[in-house]
């Protein structure tokens, strides 16, 4: 168990170093608040299904986790595959934007994973807590 944890501490301070936590302020900081001024935060759930201190809820949360890492590493297959198609047409300029989607696909993709570690963290002291209440 407690190899377990140093593991989490060791990959969550990776992320923090190739900058995952300020690419998601970034994003909440941009993209969220263009989301929050089309769907106020009153209509809109959270990005977990259900309550956050419900450990079915955060389950459900970490599969979809997985669904979207999926879906960005299969981005990365694709803008791969279109950025070899430029640089062999010669296109440099495609080639740079192809390779910038990569990056930003990459990190998306680690964004979930760290996400993941973080909710298992909170599923693993809900549990604790339960347990201690009884």
């Amino acid at each position: 168990m407690y190899l377990q944890n140093e593991k989490q501490r060791a990959s969550l301070k990776f992320y923090s170093l190739i900058g995952i936590p300020l690419l998601k302020r970034m994003i909440m900081g941009t993209i969220g608040k263009a989301v929050l001024l089309v769907n106020p935060k009153e209509k809109m759930p959270s990005y977990f299904i259900g309550s956050p201190y419900n450990v079915d809820s955060l389950l459900l949360t970490i599969k979809w986790l997985y669904f979207n890492e999926i879906v960005h590493l299969f981005l990365v297959l694709v803008t791969s595959s279109i950025g070899y198609f430029c640089w062999v047409r010669g296109y440099s300029g495609g080639v740079i934007i192809m390779a910038m989607a990569i990056l930003l696909n990459v990190e998306l993709a680690l964004m979930q994973q760290m996400n993941r570690i973080r909710i298992k963290r909170t599923i693993k002291a809900l549990r604790k807590r339960k347990t201690e209440l009884i």
